[in-house]
């Protein structure tokens, strides 16, 4: 079915003429960076906090209201175990005035998954801790204000796992791309 709806997809975007696809989600980048390729899909793909972060180098955006805020970054699997992608999420948060990073102990090549890409966000599990839960634990002990994530799996299932600690101030989970925008005067 993947290789049936790549080559319907493929076609589709031929039809039209771009110069890069830009991505949310890491799982769409790594299928449409290293998987689309096999079946004739050729395409620039970048992910979204490596265009934002090429949107700031070149002054084109620039954050200038302060978030103020310790930091934690959750290094999606897919943008970093998978594809090396670390730096990026980190340099655009380091761009937003205020911002205090906190590196949670499992980080980049080491980090720790949230439990959402291996489809434990349709789970009902009973048994153990939940994946969400510890990585969310290890938010708030790193003394984070503000999680920062690059994916829509993550942000669900940190906010769902930071919910559950029952916290009296538990920290914040946004995108860091809703960071960057939050930092530009944009309103959500």
């Amino acid at each position: 079915m993947f290789q049936e709806l790549a080559r319907k997809n493929i076609k589709r975007f031929n039809q039209y003429r771009f110069q890069k696809i830009v991505t949310l989600c890491p799982h769409c980048f790594n299928t449409l960076k290293n998987e689309y390729p096999d079946f004739g899909g050729e395409y620039q793909v970048m992910h979204a906090t490596e265009f934002v972060l090429d949107l700031i180098k070149a002054k084109r955006i620039t954050p200038k209201y302060p978030v103020g805020q310790a930091l934690s970054v959750h290094d999606p699997c897919y943008l970093g175990r998978i594809n090396q992608i670390f730096e990026p999420i980190r340099d655009v948060c380091r761009a937003v005035p205020g911002i205090e990073i906190r590196e949670l102990p499992r980080n980049r090549e080491y980090g720790f998954c949230c439990g959402g890409g291996g489809g434990r966000m349709w789970l009902h599990e009973s048994l153990g801790r939940h994946i969400n839960q510890i990585r969310a634990e290890e938010a708030a002990k790193a003394g984070a204000e503000l999680v920062g994530t690059a994916c829509p799996y993550c942000l669900t299932m940190l906010e769902d796992g930071i919910a559950a600690l029952e916290m009296e101030k538990p920290p914040k989970v946004m995108d860091v791309v809703e960071i960057v925008a939050s930092s530009l005067g944009a309103i959500f």
